[in-house]
């Protein structure tokens, strides 16, 4: 095991230790979600992708969305995440993300005091709902950790791991 290595699985569980809640990972949701969130109330979405990632972000203003910058921001965390694990770089689908101002318009799937929730579904893919507004910052590389580790460890992986190697690329 390399210095690094061993440095981060001391680092989870020191977190483990120490950080509570529930983990934002959930393991299977119905069918078609991302399709459902987009048909929720609320301002429309422009769309954007890239190699690993398929961007919607509500259009508006306040903040106003630069759909390339989110797409970067996802980009960077993708190979950050993978540099922390050590991992070869997954070769599955792209990841849906849908970037909103409000906790609430998600709900019931997304708990108003979410900022960002990671999703795996068997038959629907991946899925990462970001929050990000004037007072709330955008939680990419946190939820993209999630997913990249899932891929990288399955679903089977303790909650406290997956959470705090989440925390750690944070």
């Amino acid at each position: 095991m390399s210095s690094k290595s061993l440095f981060i699985a001391v680092a989870i569980l020191l977190l483990a230790r120490t950080v509570g809640g529930q983990a934002a990972v959930v393991g299977s949701t119905p069918t078609g979600i991302a399709e459902r969130l987009l048909q929720t109330a609320g301002p429309g979405w422009d769309s954007a992708s890239s190699h690993h990632f398929l961007v919607y972000a509500e259009r508006g203003e306040r903040p106003r969305y630069d759909i390339r910058a989110l797409i970067d921001s996802l980009e960077t965390a993708w190979r950050d995440g993978l540099v922390i694990l050590e991992s070869p770089e997954p070769d599955l689908p792209r990841i849906t993300v849908l970037v909103t101002r409000s906790r609430h318009r998600f709900g019931p799937t997304m708990s108003p005091r979410n900022k960002g929730l990671s999703i795996a579904a068997q038959s629907d893919g991946e899925t990462i709902l970001l929050v990000h507004n004037d007072s709330v910052r955008l939680y990419a590389r946190h939820e993209v950790m999630h997913t990249l580790s899932r891929r990288a460890w399955g679903a089977s992986q303790s909650m406290w791991v997956m959470e705090g190697i989440a925390v750690v690329a944070d």
